[in-house]
């Protein structure tokens, strides 16, 4: 019981021992008075400039959200509902089958080099002290990205993204505290009667409240919790962003307590107003044509957090700076300080499928073919409820003659009485289905090659094109069509963005060597012994995505080229160096292969189809190189 009643004690006064990441300027909201006016005055005006911006900018991207409801429910085969319930209401899954057959081959073009898809170099190759710390660079960001579970975020983002078109990112700084046991070992010397008889490992056990993790963190956001400035082209312009969450009241007023509180005006808020209604009514949209129950996403003591970041002057100087303002429940701030980040950048990350000029959302995979896809669809329906009608014929009945109503029904052996026998005429419906088929096959093809042909759904046939520089990027490209472009801005509008903030959070957070040689927070690294100095240099970051695998498999055809035409005249040195060389470019170790009795190879002639050749070789001339398709051995 006295233990319980310390450790609640300790749990109290936890602000005493937990370090803050930046101890000065901890007032939570740090606007000041300014023009004649009083600081709650000033809060006042913010927090009804923010709103008005915020409705403004929702309502500028409400067309936009009716098209994404649209897109979620076709990727879910929803069915529409119809006012005459024998027609058929069926759905077939083409979005579903756009959606996953491009999202394997998007994140492997990312992943494409054992599953690492950057490398951290030296700007100046000839600083040996900036070599080294590029590599241990490298390797403290691999391990926060693992630590950050990146790649199943990663996946979310990249499916979001073929979605709608745009998805989001939140980069920051995360700091995680919690109770853990440590066991600690101390030798004591046993003896008996007064001799030694040996040593023995005493365990002491020490339960401690100690930051588990202290990192950057990674948070995909839905499309939905993202307000941009629609008068910005991109996430970093205009007057800013709003980042919509929700937390439990409980836990905004814990986060309200203690020496170094992160809101404050807790006390201010109406106890009977939540936000709950505003969470259940932004999914229930999504949930409820799917026949989902909405009742857990309506949590009653939720509160809205709009967490704002932008230029706005809150210190009352006249001059506008990056800032962080929360606002709790659409009425108070709660949060309001200059940007914390030394790089002074919003902490979003924007990624596109599809640019749109001058357009900040972008176009996804579905978008463009939801016209055929709802074709599609009615082409289905159509076809079965002509079965339906075949099968379940209309009848021409004299209502003048004796017939029984009720027996008007086809069924097997089923007997229908009428007097005369000619009173009873079964209407016969056409079969239309074999047009129908025709029909949906062409326009399933159309939409198919709008997004996922068929060379991003299996294997391209590549047998033909010939062993060239060329020739494999052709290869390739096709392999790639749509997302080779996607691929480059996802690395250079997403990915590269994204190291660089989390190097920038490095940079500023990490200034204990105590941290990166902790074993609870950083153990897979703890055996470099790297000090903060470590990770401090001129580095730059290289995407090794889907230009690095051109780029590789180009040198592979270029040198197996090259000994195809000039194997008779080569050393069997040579020959065993650039079989090495393509062996590593493979992303094989050197070390895995041996080479033995190498020998020239032999005359060759060529064995590329005549008409082939003379097609790869006039495409290759026309966009500007002279590689051509080589001759190959017997």
């Amino acid at each position: 019981m006295n233990d319980d009643l310390n450790e609640a004690k300790i749990g109290k006064e936890l602000d005493k021992a937990i370090p803050t990441e930046r101890a000065e300027h901890t007032a939570p909201i740090r606007i000041l008075a300014a023009d004649g006016k009083t600081k709650q005055m000033r809060e006042v005006e913010i927090t009804n400039k923010l709103l008005s911006w915020l409705n403004s900018w929702d309502s500028a991207r409400r067309s936009r959200e009716s098209m994404w409801l649209q897109i979620y429910k076709r990727y879910f085969s929803v069915a529409e509902k119809f006012k005459t319930p024998s027609r058929s209401s069926i759905t077939q899954p083409m979005a579903f089958k756009i959606i996953e057959a491009a999202l394997p081959k998007l994140a492997n073009s990312i992943y494409a080099q054992d599953n690492k898809f950057f490398d951290v170099k030296a700007i100046d190759p000839d600083n040996i002290d900036d070599l080294a710390r590029a590599e241990a660079i490298r390797r403290l960001l691999e391990l926060q990205l693992d630590k950050a579970r990146f790649f199943p975020k990663f996946l979310d983002f990249t499916k979001q993204m073929l979605l709608y078109g745009t998805s989001f990112m939140k980069v920051y700084w995360e700091v995680k505290h919690d109770w853990v046991w440590e066991r600690t070992s101390r030798r004591e010397m046993q003896t008996i009667e007064g001799f030694e008889i040996g040593e023995k490992i005493i365990w002491d056990e020490e339960k401690k409240y100690t930051a588990t993790k202290r990192q950057p963190g990674l948070e995909v956001l839905d499309i939905l919790d993202v307000y941009l400035d629609p008068d910005a082209t991109d996430e970093q312009g205009g007057r800013g962003v709003f980042l919509r969450s929700w937390i439990s009241r409980d836990e905004l007023k814990e986060m309200a307590q203690g020496r170094f509180p992160v809101y404050g005006n807790v006390n201010k808020l109406d106890e009977e107003v939540g936000s709950a209604e505003a969470y259940a009514d932004s999914r229930a949209e999504r949930l409820a044509p799917r026949g989902l129950n909405t009742s857990a996403t309506n949590r009653k003591d939720e509160i809205e957090l709009l967490e704002f970041w932008g230029s706005l002057d809150i210190d009352g100087d006249g001059i506008k700076e990056e800032c962080q303002i929360v606002i709790a429940d659409r009425q108070t701030i709660v949060r309001a300080i200059a940007n914390p980040f030394h790089h002074q950048k919003r902490p979003i990350v924007r990624g596109v499928m599809f640019p749109v000029p001058n357009e900040l959302y972008g176009l996804g995979m579905i978008e463009p073919v939801i016209g055929q896809i709802d074709e599609l669809d009615t082409l289905k329906r159509q076809r079965l409820d002509n079965i339906n009608q075949s099968l379940n014929a209309m009848w021409q009945v004299d209502p003048t003659a004796d017939v029984e109503l009720d027996t008007l029904i086809s069924a097997p052996n089923q007997i229908i009485l009428s007097s005369p026998l000619d009173a009873v005429k079964k209407l016969d419906t056409p079969d239309v289905t074999s047009n129908a088929f025709n029909e949906a096959a062409i326009l399933q093809q159309d939409i198919e090659s709008a997004t996922t042909p068929a060379s991003v759904q299996g294997t391209p046939d590549s047998g033909r094109l010939g062993r060239t520089a060329r020739g494999a990027q052709l290869i390739i490209g096709q392999a790639l069509e749509k997302f080779g472009m996607s691929t480059k801005l996802l690395e250079e509008m997403t990915l590269e963005p994204m190291l660089e903030m989390m190097y920038a959070l490095d940079l500023q957070f990490i200034d204990d060597e105590d941290v990166l040689r902790s074993p609870l927070l950083y153990r897979e690294i703890a055996d470099l012994g790297l000090a903060p100095e470590d990770i401090r240099a001129n580095i730059s970051f290289q995407m090794a995505g889907i230009s690095d695998l051109v780029g590789s498999e180009g040198k592979i055809n270029q040198i197996i080229s090259f000994m195809s035409v000039f194997g008779k005249v080569l050393a069997p040195e040579t020959i065993g160096a650039l079989a090495k060389k393509v062996w590593s470019l493979q992303g094989f170790s050197k070390n895995e292969i041996e080479i033995q009795g190498a020998q020239p190879a032999p005359g060759t002639e060529s064995a590329v189809d005549p008409n082939m050749s003379n097609a790869i070789l006039g495409q290759a001339t026309n966009q500007g190189t002279s590689a051509a398709p080589p001759s190959v051995p017997q």
